[in-house]
């Protein structure tokens, strides 16, 4: 075997071997370029995922929001709407017959024995002359009512009109929402 025959022989054989050296190099191109795409296909629907739950979460926000604020602006109605109701029943009671008035100053004045035998009936000028007692006195009141005091004035039970509608006014909303609304459910 001469010298050309041996190179042409080693170049047959690098040949093959570079020939092999390439498809497994382009085999494993391929794997690698198959787990990318893999790789990057689950990543993108990981991606896609994240985004459509985060995009659902920002919905449902935004509908609890919507609904909290259309609950609060239905609760402010009904609470506005008693509340005009029960100014227009305190207008009522002003707008009575003095007799009616001077009955229901006499059912407030009860009170006056529980305060002690000395006590005094403080009523507003303008009502004074609706209850006839020895112990009754104008004052200003500003309301239509009565302030029964003690002789020392340690005690004093204010019964006007605007302090019982105050204090009665937790027991009546639910009363109002109920006859009103259907339910007792009272907002504030």
């Amino acid at each position: 075997m001469g010298y050309r025959e041996l190179e042409l022989k080693l170049r047959k054989r690098s040949e093959k071997e570079i020939k092999s050296i390439e498809d497994d190099f382009a085999d494993q191109v391929s794997e690698v370029e198959a787990d990318i795409g893999s790789d990057a296909s689950r990543e993108a629907k990981q991606i896609i995922e994240r985004g459509r739950r985060k995009a659902q979460l920002q919905y449902m926000k935004k509908v609890g929001e919507a609904t909290r604020q259309s609950k609060a602006m239905i609760e402010a109605a009904k609470s506005s709407f008693s509340d005009e109701i029960i100014e227009a029943a305190r207008e009522r009671v002003l707008e009575l017959p003095d007799e009616d008035k001077a009955k229901l100053l006499t059912s407030l004045a009860k009170d006056e024995g529980k305060i002690g035998k000395d006590a005094r009936i403080i009523i507003d000028p303008e009502y004074v002359n609706l209850l006839s007692a020895d112990n009754v006195k104008a004052g200003d009141i500003g309301d239509f009512g009565l302030v029964i005091e003690s002789a020392d004035g340690s005690i004093r039970v204010d019964n006007t009109l605007a302090t019982l509608i105050e204090t009665k006014k937790v027991k009546l909303k639910p009363i109002i929402y109920d006859v009103l609304f259907g339910d007792a459910d009272v907002g504030d």
